[in-house]
Order: structure tokens, then sequence, then C-alpha cells
């Protein structure tokens, strides 16, 4: 899978999405985040409402975010419901950071997985979930933290922007010798400059490796991005970007990340005698 990063809208006008969607077609699904705690005020924009809406109107593969910091247990079943009912087959679980008004209260992310696989099991239903990991934080914890959430019932990981090829194998590898195949998916940022870089560190606890940030000192951030890109795809089962700066570049990260999923799939020629 290669999807694209979305934002719900501030006004409730979709045609910045719609187009954005009809632009960068090239994508496989395309992610809706949260931002909850990014934009308070326009939390009215539902995401889940938001994903369906998308979802209806273009016919693609539309995957929303439920963040299990805010959500109670009658909250997770209500987005759930809406879900299924607005016909979104696949959820992104991230735990989400802490409230700027006051202290969490929602449910932890392997709770909220098993109160989602219940309900679809009651309903007949089948949702796909993906859930967060942040590898270069503490590998360690981050493994265990993860193998926790897919024997709860997780079907997938899409990990937070990582570009150390090192570390993500060792993530991988952890995961591995646990006994998860999972599927992984590998994320990516567009960043142009180190300063954007360094933000991003501080505001979500992400580590970029220090050729990374050079590069970008440098300028070199189509490089920098691209190089990014092919080590990803090598080592995963697919890649999420998230556009941050220059959206236009998504395309083409999308397009080099096929070429090697296409050189890495690709059928070997059986010769008969």
């Amino acid at each position: 899978m290669i999807s694209l990063e979305l934002n719900p809208p501030s006004e409730p006008r979709f045609d910045e999405l719609y187009e954005r969607i009809g632009k960068y077609n090239s994508f496989d699904a395309y992610i809706v985040t949260e931002l909850s705690m990014v934009r308070e005020r326009d939390r009215w924009i539902d995401t889940m409402y938001t994903a369906i809406r998308l979802k209806e109107f273009t016919g693609r593969r539309i995957i929303p975010v439920m963040t299990s910091r805010e959500n109670t247990r009658r909250g997770v079943i209500s987005r759930t419901l809406m879900a299924i009912h607005g016909g979104i087959e696949e959820l992104v679980i991230v735990r989400g950071d802490d409230s700027p008004y006051g202290g969490a209260f929602g449910v932890s992310v392997s709770e909220m997985i098993r109160i989602i696989r219940s309900l679809c099991r009651e309903l007949s239903s089948r949702i796909t979930i993906y859930v967060a990991a942040n590898p270069t934080r503490n590998l360690k914890i981050e493994v265990d933290s993860v193998a926790e959430k897919l024997s709860s019932g997780a079907d997938a990981v899409i990990t937070q922007p990582t570009l150390s090829s090192d570390v993500l194998r060792d993530f991988i590898d952890g995961l591995r010798k646990r006994g998860f195949d999972n599927p992984v998916i590998g994320s990516i940022m567009i960043l142009d400059s180190r300063n954007a870089a360094e933000k991003m560190e501080r505001r979500c606890g992400i580590r970029f490796p220090d050729w990374f940030k050079e590069e970008l000192s440098e300028g070199n951030w189509e490089n920098a991005l691209l190089k990014a890109v092919r080590e990803i795809a090598g080592i995963c089962d697919g890649v999420h970007i998230s556009p941050i700066v220059k959206h236009d570049f998504s395309p083409m990260l999308a397009e080099e990340a096929r070429k090697i999923f296409n050189s890495k799939y690709e059928l070997q020629q059986v010769f008969l005698p």
C-alpha cells in the first residue's frame, strides 16, 4: 500500500480534498488524520464524517484515524458504528497526544481494538485495523507495545516517519522474533529544511537521522527524500507519505516507492523443459 495523508477541512467545504485526491490519483489509499489536538476549535469537522464523505464522492480507498486518548468506550462504539454504516473498511488507531485541556480520559489502543473486533463480530462485519509505532523513540518499548496491539487483534503497523533504515530493520526484526509477520508500512514526511525537521522532532517525539538533516541543511531535500523513500520501500510492505510542505512532490515519492515494490514482487520468469 502506498498512501497519502489528508487533513480534515477547517471549514465545511470538501472541494480542496476532492481536488487533491483527483490530482494525486496514483495512491492506493488516503489516510484522513484527526488533528484534534491541533485544531480543537474545528472539532465539529469530524474525521469519520470527512472520511465517509470522501469515500462516497470519490469511490477511493479512504482510511480515517481514530485517537484512543480522547475516546471513551461509548465513543469508540459510536464511531465504529458510523464507520461500518458509512462503508469504511479500514481504520488507523493511534494513542494521541495529551489534551491541552487536561488529563487523558480515553481507553487504551488495545482496549479500542478489542471493542471494535467484538462489535464487528456481532454485526458480521470486517474492519482492517492499522496501529501506529514510533521506532525512533525507544526501540524495545515500541516493539513490546506494538506486539501487544497485534495480539489484541490489529492487522498491520504504520510507523511514524522513520528514515533510519537500521532502526526500521531492527523494529521489524523485533516483531518477527516475537512471531508477528504482520505488514509494516513505513512513513516519510516531506520536509524542505533542517529547521522544519527539528521542529517536528520537538513536537512529535520522532528522530530523523543526521544524514537526512545534513542534506536538508544543504538544500538537498528532494534527493534526501527520494533516497529515504527508496530505502523504506526496500524494507517495508508499504509507504505512507505525509506532506507537511511541497505537496506536489508527493506523487514523485509514490512513483519511486512503486518502482521498488514492482521490482521486489516482480514475477520471476519460469523456463519449462
